[in-house]
């Protein structure tokens, strides 16, 4: 039945849902949602939320909204990494692997980049008529830019918020959490692993996979500044607890492991950004604005954020406003 004001209960929650999409997470639910401190942290543990709770409930909505959880996803057989290195080997001579920009210098219709090859003692440089940088915000920082970038644009490059991402994952000789019946999905945990994925692909060396954590933001962080042997002791602890077996018996069978923290690579230097609340609508045009004859393309460009498929979007929508001379605050993807 119509409420105050003649609005149905649930034009009244999107009315005032629309008027709170600054704040964040956690903040949208205790105080929109009515809902106790202890009802919010069960959401937070049963859903994995409680590391993530301080991001921009707007690029939560836009996350949900943009990638359902229960759409279909396609990957590509054998490894991602096959889609690069097609681009590599269609190009020869073009793509320089370990290769680091230092410098990039804009002077009338030309853009020279300096950068350094990891076998040559000097600078090499390159110039072109335009150019994309799809580094993330924090590597960006570490290239020099003459003349300088406006200051709105230094700003949001310092300013915008990314997250850690800490992966395990063990090989192991027999499958044993097939033995509960699982095949394919995901584990739930409130144990430093907090996500325990169950890869269903079968490999001709009979392997199994297990991504034994996938940790993001805080609970990411954990891991930071453990040893592998250390990681590796803790994610194995915890399956003890999750899957009931000894640890002598997974010490057996899963010997073998990879561990990926993302806030240590040299590259990215962090996993994806995470806008916190009023970052999107303070930094997200100054981000994808060109200057001049350098554009910007990347995840945190596009939406949905941390998604490959944003990356994608963003450098065609960069490529095509290149072609065809646009120099203006690129629309919002």
């Amino acid at each position: 039945s119509p409420v105050g004001g003649g609005q149905s209960p649930s034009s009244s929650i999107l009315i005032s849902a629309t008027t709170q999409l600054t704040g964040g997470e956690k903040e949208f639910l205790l105080k929109e949602g009515n809902l106790s401190r202890g009802a919010v942290d069960m959401i937070g543990d049963l859903l994995n939320l409680e590391p993530i709770f301080h991001r921009s409930f707007y690029s939560f909505i836009l996350g949900e909204v943009m990638v359902p959880m229960n759409d279909h996803f396609d990957e590509i057989t054998g490894g991602f990494d096959q889609l690069p290195k097609a681009f590599f080997k269609e190009m020869p001579g073009i793509v320089h692997f370990n290769s680091r920009v230092q410098k990039v210098i804009q002077s009338g219709k030309k853009v020279r980049v300096w950068f350094h090859q990891a076998d040559k003692s000097t600078l090499s440089s390159m110039t072109a008529d335009y150019v994309l940088i799809t580094a993330t915000t924090k590597a960006t920082r570490l290239i020099k830019f003459l003349p300088p970038l406006s200051l709105t644009k230094a700003h949001a490059l310092r300013s915008f918020h990314y997250t850690s991402a800490t992966k395990i994952a063990l090989a192991c000789t027999e499958k044993f959490w097939e033995k509960d019946g699982i095949r394919g999905g995901r584990s739930i945990t409130d144990l430093p692993s907090r996500t325990i994925y169950y890869p269903n692909h079968n490999f001709s060396s009979g392997l199994g996979i297990i991504l034994a954590s996938y940790t993001l933001h805080d609970a990411a962080d954990f891991f930071v500044p453990l040893s592998e042997e250390k990681c590796i002791d803790v994610v194995m602890d915890d399956l003890v607890e999750v899957h009931q077996v000894s640890k002598e018996y997974l010490k057996s069978v899963c010997t073998k492991y990879v561990i990926k923290w993302w806030v240590l690579d040299k590259f990215s230097m962090a996993a994806f950004s995470s806008p916190t609340p009023y970052q999107f609508s303070h930094f997200f045009k100054s981000l994808s604005k060109n200057q001049g004859r350098i554009y910007f393309a990347g995840e945190h460009t596009a939406h949905p954020h941390s998604w490959m498929e944003a990356a994608m979007k963003s450098a065609v929508r960069a490529a095509s406003s290149i072609h065809h001379g646009t120099n203006n605050i690129l629309p919002a993807l």
